[in-house]
């Protein structure tokens, strides 16, 4: 695999944490191709480059999930992307390195509550995009507010900017809370989304470690992570390190995270 560097920092793995596998009611990611992606890192003749993979499947952790995660600590980490309600509005969630299943349609300040108790990993997938259950622009703040949410999917391997770019309002977004608020950042990540084989390997997320909840989340440091993504076609591409100077004043603050989020757009947008 290629090395990439950011700010001089080698970085090594690249993570896909949003996966569904065919034990969610939409997924078709057989158990066994996950295991040959991180035994060979290729799936049916086609090069892979995955090396940590999070199985998020809709409102259920599978018990092959969890035989996975035995099988290769590190490499396979069990998640769930759980509907949850918020202002009698479906929302989805995800929470990485869980050891309980979190039941769905409870309130989404609940679930994430659940998540954190678990020591897990509170991610929000496709943010901003109601036809898929994202987070609005008023709960994401309010769970920044409330909680500390560790990331926020930035590209979603599964929207297409042509048609919709909410990829780009979540950058903006997180550009300038994390300039704004240097003791709270949360990581930008990028995610597949994938429902079948042929989803995996396209969009992911570059980081020099594997993020763990009790110890310094790589975002919550010197933000040591790129986004690196591009469709099936390779038509669209965006790499960009989530990584932001710190700066004098508040309002220079302000004024480099709008031109890094302008400059992020752009970028999505070619």
């Amino acid at each position: 695999m290629k090395n990439l560097y950011v700010h001089g920092i080698e970085t090594m793995l690249r993570a896909d944490l949003h996966t569904h596998s065919e034990a969610s009611y939409d997924g078709g990611i057989a158990f066994d191709d996950y295991r040959a992606i991180v035994e060979d890192g290729q799936l049916g003749g086609r090069t892979i480059g995955i090396d940590v993979i999070g199985i998020t499947d809709h409102d259920v952790i599978a018990d092959e999930t969890r035989e996975l995660a035995r099988e290769y600590p590190g490499r396979i980490i069990v998640g769930e992307e759980v509907t949850t309600i918020y202002k009698e509005q479906k929302v989805e969630i995800i929470g990485h390195e869980l050891s309980e299943e979190i039941v769905r349609d409870m309130p989404t300040f609940e679930a994430v509550e659940s998540i954190l108790a678990q020591g897990g990993i509170v991610y929000i997938p496709h943010p901003y995009d109601s036809a898929r259950k994202g987070a609005s622009d008023e709960l994401i703040r309010e769970l920044y507010r409330r909680y500390d949410i560790h990331a926020i999917e930035v590209k979603n391997g599964r929207e297409r900017p042509s048609l919709r770019n909410y990829g780009a309002f979540a950058l903006n977004w997180a550009f300038a809370t994390n300039a704004l608020n240097e003791d709270k950042p949360v990581a930008m990540m990028a995610g597949s989304d994938a429902h079948g084989s042929a989803g995996i390997g396209y969009t992911y997320t570059t980081l020099k470690e594997y993020p763990q909840p009790d110890t310094d989340y790589p975002a919550h440091t010197d933000y040591h992570a790129i986004v690196d993504s591009a469709d099936r076609s390779g038509h669209q591409r965006m790499v960009f390190a989530g990584y932001i100077e710190p700066f004098m004043n508040k309002r220079r603050k302000l004024k480099q995270a709008r031109q890094a989020g302008r400059a992020a757009v752009e970028t999505v947008l070619r």
